[in-house]
């Protein structure tokens, strides 16, 4: 006699269905980025274009090349483009996703579980025989497992198996949610990720953008002052050709042009290297062309007070509030190890219902419904010297001691960082005014020896040393703006609110 069994097993329980992507619903693209054709199936973040304050708009000497070409890109535009092609950004939003099975996951713990089995046997000379049991199980935050099991051989016998079980000793109460809260903290830890990888590519874009103004507006300096001294030079040299300059001084002045080339070429090489490194966190081709906006204009700022900084730190800062999710991971171990080290104390209950119908292929009629005594047993496991349970509770309890010692002393860490951020953006504001007079008076200067020297009363070096001061003070001012701008924006990373600033909302 030959026998065939087939066996299906259907398992109802957590679903696995697609997650979306985290993200937000982005307003309607700005020109510039409708216009490079740039894929939309990816949409992180939406950025508030109604973020334009008053602004106090710095003068600087800014040339428009006759021959420019690109499309202009506001740094609100430039933060879009990154967030749709940096591939940083893709790669955290794929993170999320396993982030959000793991937390199904975890909620799908103490939820019912359902399994659904069949088994078909197959006989020669013999009728083919059909056996279905479903089952369903749920356990709970105490510590209590239910479950039913019935089975049903299609030939009019059925069994049903109930069991119960609930720990007393290890295992029992609050042990049982170690796993679901762990779970929930990790995915706090997991938001601050993604808000910080967010948060990383927003201030790279910025930075890289400021870094690209900066060169470009050192570069205008450099050309004007190459230009000047070009101008210089010509002039010098019909002054010496009539008798009027001495060759001493021509030769000096002939060195301070190649001096100003030199300079020029550096820079250049500096802008393009600048360009390529900006087009980089933009996610976009190499060959692509943007001009930017070198207005470098200054918000208008209003910083809160240094304790309320230190309380937006504390609240929002993303290193901060890892260090607090850790000490909590920390204690449920304490917890968890603890529970390890008690002894075990289980109360388990059965009972068994068997049920006969009709004949096969007559109808269903119960006729013989018969149930089994409870069963009712009690287990008992008490270890002796476990030294690896011990050697762990030792472990946890230090590891959550270190725990606390790091959160205290990130506190203090994170008080001295707001403080040093807060000073330096209130000596970044004195600089830029004394900056501007430096800039005044320097040109003040170059004026009055380039006067002396038609005139015989200054000589050539004079007028180059001058010259050099009055490049390098408008160069420092640029320094000096472009620095309250990244020193600001450094202080809002520290409070946890650079995202909040540029109007850009996640949705996780």
């Amino acid at each position: 006699m030959n026998r065939y069994q087939i066996i299906i097993s259907v398992t109802l329980g957590l679903s696995a269905g697609q997650l979306a992507l985290a993200s937000v619903v982005l307003p309607e693209p700005a020109e510039v980025i409708a216009s490079t054709a740039i894929p939309a199936d990816i949409i992180p973040v939406s950025i508030d274009s109604n973020k334009n304050a008053s602004r106090s708009s710095i003068h600087v000497p800014v040339m428009v090349e006759k021959n420019s070409t690109g499309k202009y890109l506001s740094i609100d535009d430039a933060i879009l483009l990154a967030l749709r092609n940096n591939p940083n950004v893709f790669s955290a939003q794929l993170t999320r996703v396993m982030d959000k099975y793991n937390l199904e996951i975890a909620n799908n713990a103490f939820q019912p579980h359902y399994s659904l089995n069949f088994n078909q046997t197959y006989q020669n000379n013999q009728q083919s025989i059909y056996e279905v049991s479903p089952t369903v199980g749920l356990d709970t935050t105490m510590g209590t497992s239910f479950s039913v099991n019935n089975t049903n051989d299609m030939s009019g016998d059925q069994q049903t198996n109930l069991n119960i079980s609930q720990h007393l000793l290890k295992g029992f109460g609050a042990v049982n949610n170690v796993n679901y809260l762990n779970a929930l903290d990790n995915e706090k830890t997991a938001k601050l990720s993604y808000q910080s990888s967010i948060t990383n590519v927003v201030m790279s874009v910025i930075s890289d953008y400021r870094s690209l103004v900066s060169a470009e507006l050192n570069l205008i300096i450099d050309q004007k002052n190459l230009k000047a001294t070009e101008k210089s030079t010509q002039d010098d040299e019909l002054r010496y050709k009539a008798g009027k300059l001495a060759k001493s001084e021509l030769i000096q002045q002939q060195a301070t042009l190649a001096s100003a080339k030199l300079s020029y070429q550096s820079q250049l090489n500096s802008v393009q290297t600048t360009y390529q490194n900006f087009l980089s966190q933009l996610g976009v081709s190499p060959w692509a062309k943007f001009t930017v906006d070198k207005s470098v204009s200054l918000p208008e700022v209003k910083l809160p007070s240094l304790e309320q900084c230190v309380q937006l730190a504390f609240k929002n800062n993303v290193d901060y509030q890892r260090e607090v999710i850790e000490l909590e991971e920390t204690h449920r171990s304490v917890l968890t190890a603890k529970n390890n080290m008690k002894w075990t104390l289980d109360v388990n209950l059965q009972q068994e219902l068997e049920a006969t119908e009709g004949t096969s292929g007559s109808p269903v009629v119960v006729s013989d419904i018969s149930a089994s005594d409870p069963v009712l047993s009690l287990s008992m496991s008490v270890p002796i010297d476990n030294l690896q349970d011990q050697s762990s509770l030792i472990q946890a309890k230090i590891s959550y001691q270190e725990a606390k010692e790091n959160l205290e002393q990130s506190k203090r860490d994170l008080m001295i960082q707001v403080q040093k951020q807060y000073q330096a953006v209130l000596y970044d504001q004195q600089q830029i005014p004394i900056g501007e007079q430096s800039v005044q008076l320097e040109k003040m200067s170059l004026d009055n020896v380039q006067l002396k020297f038609k005139y015989g009363k200054a000589t050539a070096l004079d007028v180059s040393t001058i010259q050099t001061s009055y490049v390098e003070a408008q160069s420092s001012l640029v320094s000096y703006r472009i620095s309250l701008l990244n020193d600001l924006m450094e202080l809002d990373n520290t409070l946890g609110r650079v995202l909040e600033q540029r109007g850009i909302t996640l949705r996780y």
